[in-house]
């Protein structure tokens, strides 16, 4: 009776990518359509703004900066009637595709475990959870982690080569237009320009001018515009449009790293009062995943912390401390590794006991749900509720 009980019962194998589909599925409604439309009695300053851009799609093309955001959101807020909810739908979609491809990234490089865990601590973190939950482009600063996914899904390619190359070049394409992406672009194409020029060889000479040719065609707007407005370049290299004193420089660019962990220099929109944009499990398990990165691959560990800094330097510059979301990819990356290295030394201790590997994963499992349940109550709860955000959000 009970050999055909065990036979009936679905093994835990068939079961677990349903349990962690499901809860992650329960997770992404609960932090990022929740009261979407109505968690706030009306428009933030930038998502007034953002809807003022996406009014019409001419204005969106002849603008050229953001064009796919606030063309996506123009669409979605014709047919939702331009209410609030609507209006920050197109971030939370985009926000989802950074998401999707998050954990696709992850899982490629440290298994779907600690994909899984990892994705649910930066996903709740409450800086990106406001951040999606806002009809605002900025979310779009983001858009590396698409990047980086697609070109190890072009990389990784046993055969439809020349498909994935075309959607990284699109993704690229669409990328450029985020004011700041345009950096990481360049950097990454020197840093792996050798691994570039041998995947244009093997996707073959047709797949690469095709996949060349579609995203100039979809920078076109973007050249038109900066061809008729200049200053726009500026915007698109997120160069300020005054300097400020070099004291000030400073002071600004030393508090966008101070934001990171300790707290910020005046209160943001998207945050409670001065609070860090990270929290310190976050920092531990960057710290940790930081130094286990850069023990084997010191070429990446390198890049990453260079771009982290370089974000914190065009948030000093520009005093936008919405610009440091650039460098958070780096910090996902980070915490996932620290998360790694931590259950791998665990393993290494005890690496034939299967109740040990139990309990490392509970453990895990506790100390994610704490961070589940404190950023619930941050962005759903107490951020609502601050007589900053009830003075801010109030636009019709």
């Amino acid at each position: 009776m009970l050999v055909l009980w065990r036979r009936a019962w679905p093994s835990w194998v068939k079961v677990q990518p349903l349990i962690i589909g499901g809860l992650l599925i329960i997770f992404i409604i609960t932090f990022y359509f929740w009261r979407l439309g109505s968690l706030t009695a009306g428009l933030g300053p930038t998502e007034y703004l953002s809807r003022q851009n996406s009014s019409s799609t001419s204005h969106i093309l002849k603008s050229g900066i953001n064009a796919p955001y606030h063309l996506v959101q123009h669409w979605l807020s014709d047919l939702g009637h331009n209410n609030l909810f609507s209006l920050r739908l197109g971030s939370v979609a985009f926000g989802l595709v950074i998401l999707f491809c998050l954990f696709n990234l992850l899982r490629m490089w440290f298994g779907k475990t600690i994909a899984t865990f990892a994705l649910l601590i930066f996903l709740s973190t409450p800086w990106l959870v406001l951040q999606t939950r806002t009809a605002s482009p900025d979310i779009m600063l983001l858009w590396p982690i698409v990047l980086l996914a697609f070109f190890i899904m072009t990389l990784r390619a046993q055969r439809s080569e020349g498909f994935f190359w075309i959607l990284f070049c699109i993704v690229v394409a669409l990328g450029i237009y985020t004011p700041g992406i345009i950096w990481f672009v360049a950097t990454a194409a020197i840093v792996a320009r050798h691994t570039i020029l041998n995947t244009t060889k093997r996707v073959g000479s047709l797949n690469t001018v095709l996949g060349l040719v579609i995203g100039i065609l979809i920078l076109e707007p973007l050249f038109q515009a900066i061809a008729v407005e200049p200053s726009r370049a500026k915007d698109l290299f997120l160069i300020p449009a005054h300097w400020p004193p070099a004291v000030e420089a400073l002071k600004s660019t030393a508090w966008s790293a101070l934001s990171l962990f300790w707290r910020t220099r005046a209160p943001v929109d998207i945050s409670i009062d001065r609070l860090p944009i990270l929290n310190i499990l976050q920092i531990a398990l960057a710290v940790f995943g930081a130094y286990a990165l850069g023990s084997k691959t010191r070429r990446v560990t390198y890049f990453l912390v260079g771009f982290l800094i370089f974000s914190i330097l065009l948030a000093g510059l520009n005093q936008n401390l919405h610009i440091i979301t650039l460098g958070l990819p780096a910090m996902a990356v980070f915490i996932a590794a620290g998360l790694r290295y931590i259950y791998v030394e665990w393993r290494r201790v005890f690496p034939l006991n299967p109740f040990a590997k139990a309990l490392a994963l509970g453990l895990i499992a506790l100390v994610v749900g704490a961070q589940l349940s404190f950023s619930t109550r941050y962005t759903l709860v107490a951020w609502p509720h601050t007589a900053a955000t009830k003075s801010t959000y109030v636009l019709k």
